[in-house]
C-alpha cells in the first residue's frame, strides 16, 4: 500500500499537474506547427537527434535495449524537470521546451512515415496481441508525466518539502516509467517487425510490374 504522506502529497499537487499538463500541450501544439520549418535550425537539430538516434533505438532488434533507452531517457528528463523546480520559472521554461521538442519530434517522425495508422492487415494473432500488451503498459507514462510536471512545479513552492517530493517521484514515477517503457519497447518492436500491407490481388497477377 502506498503511503499516506505520498498520497497526500499527489492530492495536494493536483493544480500544479493541471498547469504543467496543459503548459507542455501547448507547447506540443506550437513544436507541431513550427516542425514544419525544416530550415529553422533547432528542427534541424531535431530532426537531426530523431534520424540518427532515436529511429535507430526504435528499431533495434533488442527488446531489453529499447527498454533501457527508453526508460533512461524519460527517467533522466523528468528528473531534470523536479531538479529544475527549486527556481519555478526556470520549471515552467524547462517544460514548454519540453512540450516543444516533443511537438517537433513528432512532426519530423511523421514524415518519416512512423505512423500507428500504416496498415498491417497481415499481422498476426501473437504480434496483435503483443502490441495490445505493450500499448497497455505505455499508458503508464502520461500519467507518470503528470504526476514529475506537478512536482517539479511543486518544489518551487515556500513550504515545499524536497525529500518528500522525491520519494513520491522514486514511488510513483520511477516504477509506471519502468513499465511504461517496457510496454512502448514491445510494441515497437512488434509493430516495426510486422509484414508489409498486403500485395493487392491485380499486382500480384503480374509480375512484370515488379521486374527490374
Amino acid at each position: 500500500m502506498m503511503p499516506s504522506p505520498i498520497l497526500d502529497t499527489l492530492f495536494a499537487q493536483w493544480r500544479y499537474m493541471l498547469v504543467g499538463t496543459c503548459v507542455t500541450l501547448v507547447g506540443i501544439f506550437v513544436g507541431w506547427i513550427v516542425g514544419t520549418r525544416d530550415s529553422f535550425a533547432p528542427v534541424r537539430g531535431i530532426a537531426w537527434w530523431v534520424r540518427h538516434v532515436v529511429l535507430p533505438l526504435i528499431q533495434a532488434r533488442r527488446w531489453h535495449k529499447r527498454a533501457a533507452m527508453i526508460f533512461a531517457n524519460n527517467t533522466l528528463v523528468l528528473a531534470l524537470l523536479v531538479a529544475l523546480g527549486i527556481w519555478r520559472n526556470v520549471a515552467v521554461a524547462a517544460i514548454a521546451l519540453l512540450g516543444l521538442n516533443l511537438g517537433i519530434a513528432l512532426r519530423v517522425l511523421d514524415n518519416e512515415g512512423i505512423s500507428l495508422s500504416r496498415p498491417y492487415p497481415t499481422l498476426d494473432l501473437a504480434t496483435r496481441r503483443r502490441m495490445t500488451a505493450g500499448v497497455l503498459l505505455n499508458m503508464l507514462e502520461p500519467p507518470a508525466i503528470v504526476i514529475a510536471l506537478g512536482l517539479a512545479l511543486a518544489r518551487g513552492g515556500p513550504s515545499a518539502d524536497h525529500v518528500l517530493i522525491w520519494r513520491t517521484f522514486a514511488i510513483c514515477v520511477i516504477p509506471a516509467l519502468a513499465l511504461a517503457a517496457g510496454g512502448e519497447a514491445l510494441w515497437l518492436g512488434a509493430y516495426h517487425r510486422g509484414p508489409p500491407p498486403a500485395q493487392s490481388t491485380s499486382d500480384a497477377a503480374d509480375p512484370d510490374k515488379h521486374a527490374g
